[in-house]
C-alpha cells in the first residue's frame, strides 16, 4: 500500500525537464545551419512562454486541488492503518 501512494507521488512529483547545455547546443547547430529561424526563436520563445504561463498556473492549482481531494479520500485508510499498528 505504501509502496503504491510513494509510486503516485512520483508520477505526480516529476518534473521532466531538458538540459540547457543540450538546449544550447541544439540552438548553436540551429544558428550555424539557418541564422534567421535561430533569431527567430529566441524572439517567439519569450512570448511563446509569456502566453502558456497561465495554463501552466492552472495546473499548478489543479495539481493542489486534486491533491487536497486525494488527501481527504485516503485519510481514513491512514488512521485506520496507524490504529492497526498500535
Amino acid at each position: 500500500m505504501i509502496a503504491t501512494i510513494k509510486r503516485i507521488e512520483l508520477f505526480f512529483n516529476t518534473v521532466r525537464t531538458v538540459d540547457p547545455m543540450f538546449t544550447f547546443l541544439v540552438w548553436c547547430i540551429l544558428f550555424v545551419l539557418c541564422w534567421p529561424i535561430a533569431i527567430a526563436a529566441l524572439v517567439i520563445y519569450p512570448i511563446v512562454w509569456l502566453i502558456l504561463l497561465p495554463f501552466r498556473i492552472v495546473g499548478i492549482a489543479v495539481g493542489g486541488a486534486l491533491r487536497l481531494v486525494w488527501s481527504i479520500v485516503m485519510l481514513p485508510f491512514f488512521v485506520v492503518r496507524r490504529l492497526g499498528q498500535v
